[in-house]
């Protein structure tokens, strides 16, 4: 059963301010901490927030950028959005509010004036149903807000003792004993669907944001497929490895490294496939962006060079990346390696948020948006002109 107290994912980079805010809003609220706005991203699924608390200046993902992409999915475009920044210009207070902020507060702040303002957003709804009770979300909750043991009883003092002084508490500062995460509990994993291919897509189409495949059996046991995030500019390449990939488990394309950082949180991916060349954000970049992710410091990565293998191994190490293949690359040799990955001891088919036909339901709408905004930009010469061939070609015989 979860809680009836309110969710809130506060997010920003500061450890400090993080480990403020959590003991600060805690005793009345559910709080939830991500360190910028991709992670946020991640962590949104399982965390479901009532009320999020963002910070603005942040690597990887912004809090524009995040709060930008809140107001876009359906079930946040109204939960209510806490600014907390040291940014104070009049420019940029209007265009928090004009993204959708519900408050705007500036560093550094005072706790009592971002709890009032919280209690006023919050005023007047319910928390939502949630599916996941805090203390069943390891890995995901900050380690200052784990499950804390109950605290040793003091030993009683010896017979005719001094009495302790007193510890004085400075007042209005908030303490709480911090401890490491608690030790996550072992979950059966849910049965996933049978792989199934996508309602009229044609071998080798891509859905433009997420793309799912299946061609070949399967080499894992059915309902425990892992989802494989496959990352290559050059499509040849990505053609051929998808092939091998579909037979290990669902895989998914990302052309770009940008196009992957995006798909990250909707795919939750258990394997990434990144080559070291690609359009927008190389694979280095990419890495060192997913390993920024806490629910993604230990995900095996499998790294797809044209540089000399033995020297990449070496530089990638200390980003925990195991295993690198070059190019050109061998299909026999590429499945061997991939499937020694997943029928590894230490590989795990992580729980996911949204299963395939939600997936590709999200995938659909954020087309649906994209286009949205194209049009919204105005339609370019090519594409009048393809619209009016679509209507001579399709005009009834009893029209001029």
């Amino acid at each position: 059963m979860t809680s009836d107290k309110f969710r809130i994912l506060a997010v920003d980079d500061d450890e400090d301010l993080r480990a403020l805010v959590d003991a600060a809003l805690s005793d009345a609220y559910e709080v939830v901490t991500a360190n910028n706005g991709l992670d946020a991203l991640v962590k949104l699924p399982k965390v479901e927030p009532d009320l999020f608390i963002l910070d603005l200046m942040m690597p990887l993902m912004d809090g524009w950028e995040l709060l930008a992409k809140l107001r876009q999915q359906p079930g946040h475009a109204k939960t209510p959005v806490v600014l907390l920044t040291a940014l104070n210009k009049t420019e940029d207070i209007k265009k928090g509010y004009a993204l959708g902020a519900s408050v705007y507060l500036t560093k550094p702040f005072e706790l009592p004036r971002l709890l009032r303002n919280i209690d006023v957003a919050l005023r007047g709804s319910t928390p939502r149903a949630k599916k996941h009770a805090a203390k069943d979300l390891p890995g995901v909750l900050h380690p200052e807000n784990a499950p804390r043991p109950a605290a040793p009883a003091p030993a009683p003092p010896p017979a005719h003792a001094a009495p302790p002084p007193p510890e004085a508490t400075p007042s209005g500062v908030f303490l709480r004993p911090v401890t490491g995460p608690a030790t996550p509990t072992p979950r059966s994993l849910p049965t996933a669907p049978p792989p199934v291919r996508v309602p009229g897509a044609p071998h080798g189409a891509t859905s433009g944001v997420i793309s799912r495949f299946d061609h070949g059996p399967a080499a894992v046991p059915a309902g425990e497929r892992p989802r494989i995030l496959l990352v290559e500019s050059d499509a040849e390449v990505a053609e051929q490895l998808r092939h091998i990939l579909d037979q290990l488990g669902d895989t998914y394309l990302a052309h770009d490294g940008v196009e992957a950082k995006e798909q990250v949180a909707d795919v939750e991916p258990d394997l990434l496939v990144i080559a070291t060349k690609l359009r927008r954000m190389n694979g280095y970049v990419l890495v060192d962006a997913i390993r920024e992710l806490e629910e993604y410091q230990a995900t095996p990565i499998l790294l797809v060079t044209d540089r000399d293998v033995y020297k990449e191994r070496l530089a990638v190490a200390n980003k925990g990346v195991k295993h690198v293949i070059g190019k050109p690359i061998r299909p026999h040799q590429f499945h061997e390696m991939v499937g020694e990955i997943v029928k590894s001891a230490d590989f795990r088919v992580r729980p996911k948020a949204a299963g395939i036909a939600e997936l590709l339901l999200h995938a659909g709408r954020r087309r649906a948006s994209a286009v949205e905004q194209r049009a919204a930009g105005g339609i370019s010469g090519e594409s009048k002109a393809a619209f009016t061939q679509f209507l001579r070609e399709n005009k009834r015989p009893d029209q001029k």
